[in-house]
C-alpha cells in the first residue's frame, strides 16, 4: 500500500500547487512511486458514467474477460455486479472531488489470473477547470 500513499502525496502536492483540483500529475513523480504499470485514467466527462472510457491503460492491467484496450466505454463489461461496483466508485469520486481508497477482496481467485484476491485501489480526481471532475486516476496494488 506504500506506493498508493506516495501517489496520494503527489496528488496532494499538485492540488496545493494549483489551489484547486489538479489537472494532471507530474509523470516523473508517478514514475518515482513505481505505479505507472498499475494506473488507468478514466474520462468521466460524459453525463452517463456508463459512457466513461479508459484513456490510459496500465500495462499490468488484466483486461476483464477479453475487453480490449481499445474499448470506447465500460458497457462491454459482461458482469453487471462488477460494472456497478466500478460505476459506484467513479460516481462517488466525480461527485465528491476527493480521493477514495477501497480494499477489494474477491470471493475467489479466477483460475486464469495469477494475482491475489485482495487489493487496494486508490481513485484520484482530476479537473481541467479546477472545479468539475472530468478524469479519474485509478491505481491499485495487490496484497497477500
Amino acid at each position: 500500500i506504500r506506493p498508493l500513499r506516495r501517489l496520494l502525496g503527489v496528488w496532494i502536492q499538485a492540488k496545493l500547487r494549483r489551489g484547486a483540483l489538479p489537472n494532471e500529475l507530474p509523470a516523473t513523480a508517478v514514475c518515482d512511486c513505481q505505479m505507472l504499470h498499475n494506473i488507468h485514467v478514466y474520462d468521466v466527462s460524459r453525463p452517463n458514467l456508463a459512457d466513461a472510457f479508459v484513456s490510459v491503460w496500465g500495462t499490468h492491467a488484466v483486461i476483464y474477460r477479453g475487453l480490449s484496450q481499445a474499448a470506447q466505454n465500460l458497457r462491454p463489461i459482461p458482469n453487471e455486479g462488477y460494472m456497478n461496483w466500478v460505476l459506484a466508485a467513479l460516481f462517488f469520486v466525480r461527485c465528491q472531488g476527493q480521493p477514495y481508497l477501497e480494499h477489494v477482496v474477491t470471493e475467489r481467485q479466477p483460475l486464469e489470473l495469477a494475482y491475489s484476491r485482495s487489493r487496494y485501489r486508490l481513485l484520484l480526481p482530476l479537473s481541467s477547470d479546477g472545479q468539475r471532475v472530468n478524469r479519474i486516476i485509478t491505481a491499485w496494488v495487490f496484497v497477500p
